[in-house]
């Protein structure tokens, strides 16, 4: 959860999984940010994914209820995954474009360069429960952000908030729309409430190659992503940044590229 315009960080870590050497969880606290151990599945699929995704909005709608005298606290809900690395001061002079008392749903959408949108039965949907809401279904195509980052502005989260409010509650949204996570986000606010993604080219994900782009050009991405490949139990790692790293591991070049944008870090100096 981001501040704007301070870009005074809420930052919550959710989990599937205990840190059994205690040595992130005490990390993270130390650093003064807040983690969250979940009871999800601690993997992909559709029932994982769900579950730690409504958590996210769960706590998002909690922080804002405990802070109702001050919620303007509260402009962004931003989901980050674990595999990119974040752009703080982009992202933030992204979000201060927008105004977070209208609805926007800002991120990339994968199928920006194919030019094709996926589309959902509208018949089936009118069947289903999710009719019942307030909303006419008002889109039978939608575009999604890819699950890896977006942002929601707060006053579409409120209008949301009958679809997002718990694990529970989203993931029978998710079955209802008989979508996983990113893609039931995306029918959700694109087809049932109407509002489309505003699609930002410098929320790179795992997917996209690194090659094409200058290093003037990453070092404006609000996100880069990297993929793991991994094969007869050999890991290797996919759409790196393309630098040099002066440390010894660094497979995702995050630590080469985080001393590129504060060189004044103590651990950066003199690499």
């Amino acid at each position: 959860m981001i501040s704007v315009p301070t870009c005074n960080l809420q930052l919550t870590i959710i989990s599937d999984s205990p840190d059994e050497k205690l040595s992130y969880t005490s990390m993270i606290r130390k650093a003064g940010f807040n983690l969250n151990l979940t009871s999800c599945f601690s993997n992909h699929s559709s029932e994982g994914l769900c579950c730690k995704t409504g958590t996210e909005f769960a706590l998002y709608y909690k922080a804002v209820e405990d802070d109702k005298y001050n919620e303007e606290s509260y402009h962004w809900f931003c989901h980050l995954d674990d595999d990119v690395y974040v752009n703080v001061p982009e992202l933030s002079n992204l979000l201060q474009r927008y105004d977070p008392h209208k609805p926007y749903y800002i991120g990339k959408w994968p199928g920006m360069a194919r030019n094709n949108q996926p589309s959902v039965n509208l018949s089936s949907l009118r069947s289903k429960r999710i009719e019942k809401s307030a909303h006419m279904v008002k889109a039978s195509t939608f575009q999604y952000a890819t699950g890896s980052a977006y942002c929601i502005s707060h006053a579409l989260m409120m209008e949301a908030k009958q679809f997002f409010n718990g694990n529970g509650t989203f993931c029978d949204s998710g079955r209802l729309v008989l979508y996983r996570d990113d893609m039931a986000i995306g029918v959700i606010i694109g087809v049932i409430l109407g509002y489309n993604l505003t699609n930002i080219n410098e929320f790179h994900c795992q997917y996209e190659y690194l090659s094409n782009s200058t290093l003037q050009q990453m070092l404006h991405y609000i996100t880069i992503g990297y993929r793991v490949i991994e094969k007869e139990n050999i890991r290797t790692f996919d759409h790196v940044i393309p630098i040099g790293s002066p440390f010894t591991k660094d497979p995702t070049r995050f630590l080469a590229f985080h001393c590129l944008l504060y060189p004044q870090v103590s651990w950066c100096k003199g690499r």
